[in-house]
Order: C-alpha cells, then structure tokens, then sequence
C-alpha cells in the first residue's frame, strides 16, 4: 500500500514537470521575438553594445530552452512526438565543429605561422606577426560569438510548436512592414534622424529604414517577403487564418507591393534582384507543393514572377544593373578586391588568416589606387574560405552538408516554401555582398533556416484523419505511406492495469 501511494504520489508530479517546461519554452521564445524587435534598429545591430546585447539575450534562449527540453524532451508541438535529443545532438556537432575551427586558430594557427623560417614570402612574415599579436584574438571571439548567437537562435526556432510559429511570424510581418513603410517614409521626407537614436550619414538619397546600408535593407526584406507570403496563402495559413481566403490574398498583395516599392526605393539592384529570386523560388516551390498535394495547377503563378522580374530589369536597365553587381558605391569595384586577395600567399590561403582578421590583412595586399578602409571582401563565401583556410573551411562545410542532409525534412514544403526562397535570396545576395555578418538582417536568415529544418511545418496532413483527406489525394504516390503511418499512430492498447488506466484519464 506504501509502494502505491508512493508510486500514485509520483506521477501527481508529473503536470508540474509539463507545466515548468512549458514556461521554460514560453521565455526562450518570447525572448527571440525580442530578438527580431530589438536587433534591426540600433544601427541593424551595428551599434556599440549590440553583440554585447545579443549576446546575453541568446545566452538566456539556450538556458530556458535546455531546461524545458531536459524536463520534457518528447512533448513539444502540440504534443506530437519528436526526437529533439537526436536532432539537438546533431545540432551542437555542427557548433562544435565550428568552435574548434575557431580555436584552431587562435591556439594553433598563430604558433604554426609563426615558424618565419618555414617560409620566405614577406607578406607571410607580415601574417605571423599579426597572428601572433594579442589583439588578433578579439575578432575570432566576436565571430565566435556571432554564430553562437545566431545558430541558437535557429535551433531553438526549429522546434517552435505551430502557435509559436505563428506568432513569430506575426513578429516578422510586422518588422518588416515597418521597415518598408519607416525606409519610404524617410526617404520621402529627406529626413536624417532614424527614431531620434542616431543621424543617418550615408546612402541619404536611398531607403534604408534603420539600417545603415541599402544593400542590408534591402536583404532584409528580400528575406521576410517569401516568409510572408507562405504564411498568408499555404493550405493551412499561419498568419490571418480565421479570416477568408480572399482577406489573405488582398493582405499578401498590398504586404508585397509596400516591400517591393521599399526595395525599389532603396536603389539597391542587387537586393532588387535577389528580392524577385527568392518570390520566384517561393512560387516554384510553392506551385509545385500545391499541386502535389490538392492536385491544384499553379503553373501560372511561377511564370508570372518570371515576366514580372523581366519586366523590372529591362524597367532599371540590364546594362546598369550588372554594373551595379561589381562597382561599389566608392568607385572601387568588387573584383578588385578579389584579384587583390590572390596576391596573398598560397599558405595564408591553406591555412587561413583567422576568423574576423580580414580587414587587417586585406591593407597588406590592398591596390594603392584604392583609398578607402575594406572591412568586408563584398564576397561571404570568399572571405570564409579565407580567414578560416581551405583545411578547416572544408571540415566546418562537410559538418554544414552532413547536418542538412540527416535534419532536412521530406514532405510538403507549402509552408517551408518562403524560408527556402529566402535562404536563395540571401545565398545568391552573399556572392557581392555580406549580409550574413550584419546582425539585424542575418537574424532573419537565421530563423529562415530554424523554419526550414522544423518538423511541425511538414504536410498537415499528417494530422488528419482518413476521412478528411481530399480525394484527389489517393492519386498520389504518398497518400497512401501517410494513410498507414496515421493507422499505426492510432492503434493504441487497452490498459492493461490500474497505473495504465490512471495514466489514460489523466492525459491530454
């Protein structure tokens, strides 16, 4: 009787275990949201102390998140079962392996390159000197940092439940809105002063809203609007989902026409560009999803992004927009800066100049026609394979690849379809620009992969039972497959005694 009571007087703990994890997982999620809020406005996170900021609100995401997923790993997303200790495993293998990319250079790298003897090339010898120097390690740590920052942030929104995903995207909606409405309300009147925090002192005839940059504005928004627009008109919306269809679609095309005059407005061509790419890869995505699951013909719709975006590059001139591509602002072009870069020696390039040290070694080998202070190479994907070298720089893209390739989840991608029109949007915008090293738009690509990678997002269907599934689905190749895994899911055993049957009732 004392083991009964005993046992009986365990399980009433049981709620309160439930209860505690929810509230966890409530404050690492509202703690984002104020993430998305705050970050694009002090300069898009450029200004004194916002690392600092984001750095403690992160470390805060990851506390309450790893408290609520150590307390009840199993019973997030409306209670639908999922393997977080798998999927989190594979999560921090990638963070590690970048950690000890990171490290390698700050306890390794300096000591090899070091070794003048080994090589003869000055503008090595000017290397080691740097790479030796205490000051070389503060970047590496801001990099370090960074990443940190933004890859907890994509975990954790990953497994966000679908209330909370429609909540976070609520809170995307209504950043960018305003940003488009706040850059063509600036831009109209001419004003300086952004909210009274700072004075604009460049890009003043350009939208920017409460960036610094057009470029990074632009980004910004290249990156919401697909997010919006999957949101609005997916089978099962996400955002206005108690209103009627045409409610929605009247809200997507003013949403769209706001952005894409802000976009416009920002004179940047390439975030024009990489804007009207990532709608055209929303829509492809998008049709093809739709058509695969209600049996619905979209094909227009990808048809009509292309003409449209055709229609606005021969509107801007094609002639200007791909001079816009290599020019900078300045004068100076990007593919200066690239050639510039292979003047450095082949070792800097094998086993990198350290993360956040490009600034300070691009000065070695800068063109003397060339006046102005380089801070970025205007290329990510360059300047990563630089500052981390070609040996460490693979390892960190093969943990990338391999965490992809077992995390991605097959299905529907109606919903998934914004957050990958917005990875190409910025995975093409990264070739002349670097907007993933710029806080306030980066954190949107950040949460674009988390939607991407989440599980909760996959068909709804799945949820559904037998009798609701549209008829045109039983032509489908995988109707069936759901059909059966439905069934399994359903077959439950009778309790078999009295602890079972006290579990039963007192479940959800």
């Amino acid at each position: 009787m004392r083991s009964n009571n005993h046992h009986q007087a365990a399980d009433l703990t049981k709620p309160a275990q439930y209860h505690v994890s929810n509230i966890g997982s409530e404050i690492s999620f509202i703690l984002v949201l104020l993430i998305l809020i705050f970050l694009p406005i002090p300069q898009s996170g450029k200004m004194a102390g916002g690392l600092s900021i984001l750095s403690v609100f992160a470390a805060l995401v990851f506390f309450f998140a790893a408290c609520s997923w150590a307390i009840a790993p199993d019973h997030f997303n409306n209670k639908k079962p999922i393997s977080l200790r798998h999927d989190s495993g594979l999560w921090l293998i990638v963070w590690l392996v970048f950690c000890v990319g990171v490290l390698t250079h700050i306890l390794l790298i300096a000591k090899l390159i070091g070794l003048k003897d080994m090589f003869s090339n000055d503008v090595w010898l000017h290397l080691s000197d740097a790479a030796r120097s205490s000051d070389s390690m503060l970047p590496s740590l801001r990099v370090w940092s960074f990443f940190t920052c933004m890859w907890i942030i994509a975990w954790r929104v990953s497994w966000l439940s679908e209330r909370q995903v429609s909540w976070l995207l609520l809170i995307v909606f209504c950043a960018s809105s305003f940003q488009a409405i706040f850059g063509l309300a600036h831009f109209i009147t001419g004003g300086s002063s952004i909210l009274g925090l700072w004075d604009k002192q460049y890009y003043l005839g350009d939208a920017t809203g409460t960036f610094v940059n057009r470029n990074h504005f632009s980004g910004m928004l290249a990156i919401s609007w697909p997010l919006m627009l999957s949101a609005l008109l997916a089978n099962k919306p996400l955002l206005f989902a108690r209103h009627a269809p045409i409610v929605r679609w009247s809200i997507a095309i003013f949403y769209s026409f706001i952005v894409m005059l802000a976009v416009v407005s920002s004179h940047s061509r390439m975030g024009t560009a990489v804007a009207l790419l990532s709608i055209m890869v929303w829509g492809v995505v998008y049709a093809r999803s739709r058509r695969s699951q209600q049996g619905q013909s979209l094909r227009w719709l990808p048809w009509l992004i292309i003409a449209s975006s055709i229609l606005l590059a021969v509107w801007f001139g094609l002639d200007d927009v791909l001079k816009r591509y290599t020019v900078l602002e300045n004068g100076d072009t990007r593919i200066q800066i690239w050639s510039a870069l292979f003047d450095l020696p082949a070792q800097a390039w094998i086993v990198g100049i350290g993360p956040g040290n490009f600034e300070d070694v691009f000065r070695l080998v800068q063109p003397a026609y060339m006046k102005t202070r380089t801070i970025h190479a205007h290329n990510d994907y360059l300047e990563f394979l630089l500052e981390f070298g070609l040996l460490i720089g693979i390892v960190i893209i093969l943990s990338f690849a391999y965490w992809f390739w077992r995390l991605f989840p097959r299905g529907s991608m109606t919903i998934r379809a914004g957050a990958i029109g917005s990875i190409a949007a910025i995975a093409v915008h990264s070739t002349v620009d670097f907007n993933l090293q710029v806080p306030g738009s980066a954190v949107f690509f950040w949460v674009a992969v988390g939607l991407m990678m989440n599980r909760v997002l996959l068909p709804n269907l799945n949820r559904l039972d037998n009798e609701t599934l549209p008829k045109s689905l039983s032509k489908s190749t995988g109707t069936n497959k759901i059909r059966r895994r439905n069934s399994k899911r359903r077959r439950t055993k009778v309790p078999s005694s009295k602890q079972q049957w006290f579990d039963l009732f007192r479940s959800d």
